[in-house]
């Protein structure tokens, strides 16, 4: 007969096992993906495009250390008190363990771009805040600008053209606006970034409508063709025309945006010109953050849905 003693050790041993089995699989599905994005960092560029609901954020990183953060999103679930800042890109950075910033890139005024920006500048060590230069009246933005007066954050004004080199490998190009060409919509006067890895590039349009893209069209045509496209305003119909997407000729296009959004983003409008470009089309609303990977020569896509 078995003696009962030992019986129930093993039970104990073979329940034990079963929970350590668990534990290591639910810490596996959650760090794991950052494991292989430090890795694929150590081999180039990383550009990870968050998934902030009805909103923009990206961050850059790059090989050697370099953090750029592009936009921040809201501070707080619009109509609610909820803080969707700590719920999305604050967690996004704690699970990849992004500390620090090198760059932090304001596009414009509206809340659903720098609602988290001043919580970055206040929590995390930035170098330079770069701004599109224009004052606007909002708490949001006299806030951001106080914050960055207050701890001394070196701050550039780029005006379209300007180059900001980032390393032997990356560089900035602001591509609007024109200094002398200021419009009356806060969204035209986004600052549009194109960032270069080598010979891959990322083209961030921030809100620009169809007066901005026509404006750069004219203006600024030769330096508008890019790899990937952060899809201007949420993919409105406000923006993207056919000859704005035509000159830019993405081969990956993302669109962020919010889940059921009361605007409609991406309206199909825009969808049909991304389409026709045939353009590879990523939505944060329906794959969650969207991550590119880069070497330089070749990109490779990862989505968190």
């Amino acid at each position: 007969m078995a003696n009962p003693v030992i019986k129930n050790k093993n039970r104990i041993w073979l329940i034990l096992n079963i929970c350590l089995i668990i534990i290591l699989l639910s810490l596996s599905v959650y760090y794991f993906p950052a494991l292989l994005q430090r890795y694929d960092l150590e081999k180039g560029c990383v550009v990870s495009f968050i998934d902030v609901g009805q909103g923009d954020s990206a961050v850059i990183q790059i090989k050697g250390g370099t953090n750029i953060l592009i936009d921040g999103g809201e501070l707080f679930y619009p109509g609610t008190q909820k803080n969707s800042f700590k719920r999305t890109l604050k967690k996004w950075l704690k699970k990849n363990k992004v500390r620090e910033f090198d760059l932090v890139i304001a596009t414009h005024p509206h809340s659903d771009h720098i609602g988290g920006l001043t919580e970055i500048l206040k929590n995390y060590p930035v170098t330079t805040v770069i701004d599109h230069g224009y004052l606007h009246e909002s708490f949001l933005y006299k806030d951001l600008l106080n914050t960055v007066k207050n701890k001394r954050i070196h701050v550039i004004k780029p005006v379209a053209g300007q180059e900001l080199k980032i390393s032997e490998d990356a560089k900035l190009l602001f591509l609007s606006p024109a200094k002398e060409n200021v419009f009356d919509d806060l969204n035209e006067n986004s600052l549009v970034t194109k960032f270069i890895y080598k010979n891959i590039s990322f083209l961030f349009t921030a809100d620009v409508g169809y007066d901005a893209e026509r404006w750069m069209i004219k203006n600024l045509e030769d330096y508008l063709k890019s790899d990937v496209l952060k899809v201007g305003h949420h993919g409105s119909s406000t923006s993207s025309s056919a000859l704005f997407i035509k000159a830019v000729s993405p081969k990956l296009s993302v669109i962020s945006c919010g889940r059921n959004n009361p605007h409609n983003h991406p309206e199909v409008q825009v969808l049909d010109v991304l389409e026709n470009e045939n353009t590879k089309v990523f939505r944060t609303d329906l794959h969650g953050t969207v991550t590119v990977f880069t070497d330089g020569e070749d990109v490779t896509v990862k989505t968190e849905k």
